[in-house]
């Protein structure tokens, strides 16, 4: 039994500016939020909806009504998520049929995850209630970026931003200590906590090994490891990011800047430094390219097995032009 902001870590101009808007009596009938899985939206989100529906005003944490969206259970709250990757024209029928209801009691909500799946049809088919939604209904649509939001929905909504988590504020949360995780995550309490997971240290770990075999003029050492890492599509993403977190590192270092993410990895990160600002550049894009092409269904071997060659010729051609 609580006060569901009173739970939130961190966003406080996000849930200031909302707080106002709801003093004012201007809350935006459809809100956009925007910022990457796991640093809490959802959870700002769902204590505003006991904002809207409090018996007792301001949220209070402790009515029936508070109770029941805390456990799920509100009549006036409708939760829409994906299936199967996709948000097809049935959840936007649910929608209708639900801010059809004849009684909406204080307020009713509509929170839609990863909205950004939504497909076209949904999206159209919900189009005007977004624009103009019954009275005291709202709609809070969470999504990763702007990009990703079809135009027609973002310009019905008024958009919040929210930023990662802070180091500080996501150790809180999690109660991580490593400090490789914190900074992977990226402001991610739900990112943080998969990397957690035993087999990704070990991944890491080999992956990084990796460009010490690269290095150290052993490419097919390094390729006979890389093909044991990425025979699941999971797995070969999780060695993309790694590597492009390690040649960012690099790029970092080499410029004097030492907070990096891979810390324990420094004379790794201290070697690629080495090497110019054209090298970790052409390195990092080809390394993004790579997720992409695991991404397309490529197959993950053969991306991997080109991606070292071209990474070993760049470092030849590198070193050979330095002692011309």
């Amino acid at each position: 039994m609580a006060q569901i902001l009173k739970k939130v870590v961190g966003h406080e101009s996000q849930i200031q500016m909302l707080l106002q808007a709801l003093e004012q009596q201007r809350f935006p009938s459809t809100l956009l939020f925007v910022g990457q899985s796991g640093i809490g939206k959802k959870l700002v989100a769902q204590g505003f909806i006991q904002y809207l529906v409090c018996e007792k005003d301001r949220g209070c944490g402790s009515c029936p009504a508070c109770l029941r969206v805390e456990n799920g259970q509100s009549e006036s709250f409708l939760h829409i998520t994906p299936e199967s990757g996709v948000i097809r024209v049935d959840k936007a029928r649910e929608i209708i049929s639900f801010i059809s209801l004849q009684n909406p009691g204080k307020a009713r909500i509509i929170l839609i995850e990863d909205a950004q799946l939504m497909n076209e049809q949904t999206a159209n088919a919900l189009l005007k209630s977004l624009e103009e939604p019954p009275e005291r209904t709202y709609f809070i649509l969470l999504v990763p970026s702007i990009a990703s939001v079809l135009p027609t929905i973002r310009s019905r909504a008024q958009v919040v931003r929210f930023g990662a988590l802070p180091l500080a504020q996501l150790e809180k949360i999690s109660q991580i200590k490593e400090e490789w995780i914190l900074k992977s995550a990226q402001g991610s309490v739900e990112l943080a906590e998969q990397l957690q997971n035993e087999d990704l240290s070990l991944l890491r770990q080999r992956s990084l090994d990796i460009w010490v075999d690269l290095l150290e003029g052993a490419p097919e050492r390094a390729i006979e490891t890389v093909k044991e890492l990425v025979k699941d599509r999971q797995g070969a993403l999780q060695v993309c990011r790694i590597w492009q977190q390690l040649l960012r590192d690099s790029g970092y270092y080499r410029h004097g800047v030492h907070e990096v993410i891979h810390k324990d990895f420094v004379h790794l990160i201290q070697r690629l430094a080495d090497y110019s600002d054209s090298v970790l550049g052409t390195l990092g894009v080809e390394a993004y390219g790579l997720e992409q092409d695991i991404r397309g269904n490529l197959d993950r071997s053969l991306a991997f097995e080109n991606y070292l060659y071209q990474s070993q010729n760049v470092f030849q051609t590198d070193t050979e032009a330095r002692h011309e």
